[in-house]
């Protein structure tokens, strides 16, 4: 399933945030409602449980974007599959602004210095930290 696939590979990036799943496969609201005696299906619900999102519906007429976006790109002898990833997948993700401003102080290397002595214990703080 392709959600499945998509959470384990986005999943620290997703984990801790809320995010909206459009989809054109309805069943798939109905998904956690329903206890599956299938073991594949259930282990798929305890996997997607973890994440903090809505599923919407949205009927397959109004995704032919996302339909011509899916299809397999006819491949030349000179791309590899690393170069269409670069090229041809992009994922959008709303963030709120707090998580945008966290994200650019752990990526800001004098505030990491700070968020590290900050997480010491004073007594294992140099002087100089203190």
């Amino acid at each position: 399933m392709a959600l499945v696939w998509t959470l384990e590979r986005l999943r620290q990036f997703l984990l801790g945030i809320s995010f909206t799943v459009v989809t054109d496969f309805q069943a798939l609201i109905y998904m956690n409602a329903k206890k599956s005696s299938n073991p594949q299906i259930a282990r798929w619900s305890l996997l997607i449980q973890e994440f903090n999102f809505e599923i919407r519906h949205r009927p397959g007429a109004r995704m032919s974007h996302i339909d011509a976006i899916s299809r397999a790109p006819v491949l030349n002898s000179s791309d590899t599959l690393d170069s269409l990833i670069e090229n041809k997948l992009e994922v959008y993700l709303t963030l709120s602004v707090e998580d945008q401003a966290l994200m650019m102080q752990h990526a800001d290397d004098t505030l990491k210095e700070l968020i590290l002595i900050l997480k010491k214990d004073n007594e294992d703080r140099t002087k100089e930290e203190r």
